[in-house]
């Protein structure tokens, strides 16, 4: 017997990983480890719970009491290190030709085997008198372990994250106009398609996220400063015992409300009065998700369909000269994250000061869907990059050259 890796069903519909024990009973540690963690989807908690799992057998395996060694201080030796790294590089389900996982995923175990033994030691370190020696000395361990794991990590190059230059994406939006005759697709989709790609641009939503969204996402708030604001509301997909896809579509963080503009409220209302009901009865019996397939009983739009959309309007458009570079559904997110970015900076990284920096972050993190202390918004900052030297090559230039241009 081992851990094994479960769920349960929340009261609001949203599922929550489960880890049980050989006696098929949760152990309350590595549960508790995951209650606490909120701003994550189902599907990132079960990647990492897998994790856990694996380090947990692990150790059963290997004889030792995981959860005592944390608690008296001891740790692991160099032999039961060494073994855990060979643990950790093999794939859940390994085959001949492919033994081992990627470097990033060796990463992400790192990383997690370290954040729960950090919980361990603040767990038990608060049931103690004297928990600042006993939380040095577990420390000392764990920066231990966490050096020699890093240090058989392999570092790859940072993925250079980018958008749609500006004429792809005027040509993209035109392209699929429901009125332009060259729109490569039928008439019944063709305001869906459009305004799944002015969704995609104008909030940067996760293809999990769009393709969750049911047909009342669209709220309103009255404000006595702004007047009426408009919102798209991104949750969990809790509505999958009438979700016929095979693979139902999950968001990755916890629920948000992503304000959008009044013409964007519009389109959704518009598509669903008009563009949704243009289908007939049957999709009105289709389960109330935002998005429909083209099938003529249709149900919800299922991953492999959007990808088939992005694919033949890049097919379609670069059909006579080359328009588009690839177009790929996390492109759009890219696009959203640069403007914004822009938007926010105003050209000028020192613009406002440290409060200023640290307001634009926080506005980047709610849209973007991370927590409130992440740096994933610094890896959609090329284009920023490069269009703030621009301004600055800009000014070298009005001062030193300008008059020599004349």
């Amino acid at each position: 017997m081992a851990y094994v890796l479960d769920s349960v069903v929340l009261e609001n519909g949203e599922r929550q990983v489960l880890i049980n024990d050989d006696a098929g009973l949760p152990p309350l540690l590595p549960n508790l480890y995951f209650a606490q963690i909120h701003n994550q989807s189902y599907n990132t908690k079960t990647r990492r719970a897998s994790t856990v799992v694996k380090l947990l057998n692990w150790a059963q395996d290997q004889k030792i009491d995981l959860l005592d060694r944390v608690k008296s201080g001891e740790g692991l030796e160099d032999f039961e290190q060494q073994a855990l790294l060979i643990k950790m590089r093999y794939r859940a389900t390994p085959t001949k030709d492919d033994l081992y996982v990627s470097a990033d995923m060796f990463r992400d175990r790192c990383r997690e085997i370290l954040k729960f033994l950090s919980f361990l030691m603040r767990t038990f370190g608060n049931q103690r008198r004297e928990r600042d020696k006993y939380i040095m000395r577990v420390q000392a361990w764990l920066y231990d372990l966490r050096d020699f794991l890093m240090s058989n990590h392999v570092r790859m190059p940072p993925y250079r994250r980018e958008g749609f230059s500006h004429p792809e994406r005027l040509a993209m939006l035109e392209l699929i106009h429901p009125l332009n005759e060259k729109n490569p697709f039928q008439q019944r989709v063709r305001e869906r398609n459009w305004l799944i790609i002015n969704i995609l641009f104008q909030t940067g939503i996760r293809v999990g996220e769009l393709l969750s969204l049911r047909c009342n996402a669209v709220v309103k708030e009255l404000d006595i400063q702004f007047g009426m604001l408009h919102f798209l509301v991104v949750n969990q997909n809790v509505y999958l015992d009438e979700d016929p896809r095979s693979r139902p579509p999950e968001a990755k963080t916890t629920s948000r409300k992503l304000p959008i503009s009044e013409k964007l409220a519009e389109r959704i209302d518009q598509y669903i009065r008009n563009g949704r009901r243009f289908r007939g009865r049957a999709a009105q019996r289709a389960a109330a998700f935002l998005f429909l397939n083209s099938d003529k009983s249709p149900a919800p739009l299922s991953i492999g369909g959007l990808y088939k959309i992005l694919s033949r309007i890049e097919s379609v458009g670069n059909a006579a000269k080359p328009v588009f570079s690839k177009i790929q559904a996390h492109r759009f997110r890219y696009s959203m994250m640069e403007e914004l970015l822009r938007v926010l900076k105003g050209g000028e990284s020192d613009k406002g000061g440290k409060e200023a920096e640290e307001n634009w972050k926080q506005v980047l993190r709610y849209m973007g869907g991370w927590s409130p202390t992440s740096n994933q918004h610094e890896l959609y900052t090329a284009k920023q990059i490069i269009f703030s030297a621009h301004l600055a090559l800009l000014k070298v230039h009005e001062h030193l050259m300008v008059k020599y241009d004349k």
